[in-house]
């Protein structure tokens, strides 16, 4: 069984039962991985990326018994999406954060002052005014004079 890539047919890996005995090869760099079980064979592809885009087909080759056989079983065109959030954009990521970061501090720092200000403000406002008394204390009002109206 060979799994094949593109319209050219390379082979990318390849698993073959010889007198009972499996013999597994794989041409690219860690890219497929062949595993066999009883009756069923299996290609794993691991660590895709775009340019990994293509036509796959499994193929099984019958040498013996005599004649020889060729079958296409299977042929897939698999599309390996784009990472969008490579190195450089958690980078950008990682800068983004810390601006946030740094922007929440100073505003939790402003709060935290204005809050102690008030806080101050209310304290002296407070002790200023006598809660026992009955009366509420009013400002001086100037009183508006006539013309002609002696005081």
């Amino acid at each position: 069984m060979r799994l094949l890539r593109g319209p050219e047919k390379g082979e990318i890996c390849s698993l073959r039962i010889v007198d009972g005995k499996v013999i597994l090869t794989s041409n690219s760099s860690g890219l497929c991985q062949p595993e066999h079980s009883g009756n069923s064979a299996s290609f794993i592809l691991s660590d895709l990326e775009s340019k990994h885009t293509d036509t796959y087909t499994c193929n099984l080759r019958i040498f013996s018994p005599a004649p020889y056989k060729d079958y296409n079983v299977n042929e897939t065109y698999l599309y390996v999406h784009e990472t969008t959030c490579g190195p450089e954009y958690i980078s950008w990521m990682l800068i983004g954060l810390a601006a946030v970061s740094f922007f929440s501090c100073i505003c939790f720092i402003c709060c935290t002052v204005a809050s102690c200000l008030r806080n101050k403000t209310d304290k002296c406002v407070s002790n200023s005014t006598e809660y026992n008394s009955e009366y509420m204390p009013m400002a001086a009002v100037n009183m508006v004079r006539k013309p002609g109206q002696k005081l």
